[in-house]
């Protein structure tokens, strides 16, 4: 496939496929090497070693570190030629959010997980918008909260969400009067619920 060929002959969504892979590798080592990282400095710091030594914490640390550091120099290639083109539109979706468009967008977290949405590669924003209507996010495309797409898809997913909430009895999110109790009688529809954590009548639809 597209790894014979030379990167400077494949297409933006052909190194970006392999990109997207790659991250998720380093996505992975990365949290490793952080984890390893803790390990390490609590076991320097006096806790517990549960068996095991200082060195091979040690150990354990540089050698996340050393997968980390392969997966950034297998990724270094496929960013450059990404840079020696002067770079093309990428598209990133939050599983359960939104579409950004770059990774370090201000309502994300260091530790957001994104999917490459790799087909997208080198697209316009109006074939993200039809493709994922509002989920487009509102810092990353301002422009496209307007596109007709982007407000029909908007206006569907509003009027299911209308649908859906008026379905719900008016107890849903109410105080539980025995907050200790998993189960409490709702005092709007006199249907046993269960309760959240927060002591409160988890959502249900009306009797």
């Amino acid at each position: 496939m597209s790894e014979t060929k030379p990167l400077t002959e494949q297409t933006p969504c052909e190194i970006d496929t392999q990109l997207a892979e790659l991250h998720a590798k380093q996505w992975t080592a990365a949290m490793r090497r952080k984890e390893a990282e803790k390990r390490f400095e609590d076991a320097r710091n006096g806790h517990r070693l549960y068996g095991r030594t200082l060195e091979e914490f040690e150990e354990e640390y540089l050698n996340a570190t050393a997968a980390l550091t392969a997966c950034n120099e297998a990724i270094a290639p496929f960013e450059r030629e990404f840079s020696r083109r002067g770079g093309w539109k990428r598209y990133y979706l939050v599983p359960g959010g939104h579409v950004h468009r770059e990774r370090n967008c201000s309502t994300c977290h260091w530790n957001t997980r994104f999917g490459w949405l790799v087909e997208l590669a080198d697209c316009d924003e109006n074939v993200m918008v039809k493709a994922h209507g509002d989920g487009a996010c509102a810092v990353c495309f301002p422009a496209v909260q307007t596109h007709p797409d982007f407000l029909r898809a908007k206006a569907l997913r509003e009027a299911a969400e209308a649908a859906e909430a008026a379905k719900l009895c008016t107890g849903s999110g109410k105080s539980a009067n025995n907050y200790r109790s998993r189960y409490a009688k709702c005092p709007d529809c006199r249907v046993t619920v269960s309760i959240t954590k927060r002591g409160l009548l988890r959502k249900h639809c009306r009797a």
